[in-house]
């Protein structure tokens, strides 16, 4: 299935970019929206964009202190009753790494999806040891 980045508002007001994997550009926004993220873009990402990112994220250094912080928020915010998914929504927002951002915002859409948390982390092992 082809994967879509998108450039959307939240339900909050916030200008929200991400990525999402969907059938079809209609259905990517069909999707948004179903979660009260109204879409303004959504592109294709071809897969020799997604090679160039794969390959720039290996030469990426990996900010343990960020996997830290991420770690320990992730922890309180799960303890207090906050879903996962919403907590992945809030974590992204907080987070100035572009490309860390982008990983939480896929393995947010791919939980949504009906994912596994695990399995969305594990195409991120430069972030994530699992």
């Amino acid at each position: 299935m082809p994967r879509y980045h998108y450039i959307a508002i939240a339900a909050s007001g916030k200008k929200v970019k991400g990525a999402i994997t969907a059938e079809s550009p209609y259905s990517a926004r069909k999707q948004l929206r179903v979660r009260s993220i109204h879409p303004s873009s959504v592109t294709e990402v071809s897969s020799r964009t997604e090679n160039k990112t794969a390959l720039f994220s290996i030469f990426g250094k990996r900010n343990k202190t960020q996997i830290i912080d991420f770690t320990k928020q992730m922890a309180t915010l799960l303890t207090s009753g906050i879903k996962l998914t919403e907590a992945l929504s809030v974590l992204t927002l907080q987070t100035s790494d572009v490309r860390f951002r982008n990983a939480l915002c896929d393995i947010r859409d791919r939980v949504v999806t009906g994912e596994s948390f695990t399995d969305a982390l594990k195409d991120y092992s430069d972030y994530f040891d699992v």
